[in-house]
């Protein structure tokens, strides 16, 4: 029991020695909070972008009023132009809006509906007029 002790006492007073020679030195993590903060908003706007371009792209694709918005731009009609052909088409209620645009004949139709309903008012006939030269006048 003594030499227990002993032994006790000796390997406290040995690990005290050792404790006081070798100390160990913290360093400041304080950064690192930061880091984590930035790389996961790096993280979320990366996953967000992929999602928007990539998946909405695709279910844009496949959307009947895609291929009407894209001949609007082909033909270089502006906001304005591109929402009055949007509004005659939907008044129209045509399964594929971009079939208005076949002929001069089916686009007036469309625009005959949309006049009935008073979708269009009677200041929209300029725009009107420039999307019509637009689409089906040659040059």
């Amino acid at each position: 029991m003594i030499s227990s002790n002993i032994a006790t006492l000796f390997a406290e007073t040995r690990m005290a020695e050792i404790s006081m020679q070798y100390r160990e030195s913290t360093t400041s993590s304080g950064n690192s909070t930061l880091w984590i903060v930035v790389i996961l908003v790096a993280v979320i706007a990366i996953v967000f972008f992929v999602y928007r371009f990539h998946i909405q792209g695709s279910m844009h694709q496949h959307c009947p009023n895609a291929l009407l918005t894209e001949l609007c731009g082909v033909h270089r009609l502006n906001r304005t132009g591109t929402k009055l052909v949007r509004t005659i088409a939907t008044e129209a209620a045509l399964a594929q809006p971009a079939l208005m645009l076949l002929s001069e004949a089916s686009f007036d139709a469309a625009v005959e509906k949309a006049r009935k309903s008073s979708a269009i008012k009677p200041e929209q006939n300029a725009i009107l007029t420039m999307v019509r030269r637009r689409f089906f006048e040659e040059g």
